[in-house]
């Protein structure tokens, strides 16, 4: 009984590991996709002339 507890302990601990990383990555994710969204004004200078 001990043993499995013990073990389960172990899974349940690298669950919640995982589950922060999956948890920051979604967080970077999330904040690169705002950084990204946000347009940026356009005028005639900032626009690269393709002749």
């Amino acid at each position: 009984m001990i043993k499995l507890l013990k073990k389960l302990i172990n899974v349940l601990w690298a669950i919640e590991k995982d589950l922060s990383v999956i948890a920051s990555n979604t967080e970077a994710l999330n904040n690169n996709a705002l950084e990204v969204s946000i347009p940026k004004k356009v005028s005639k200078n900032n626009i690269a002339n393709p002749y």
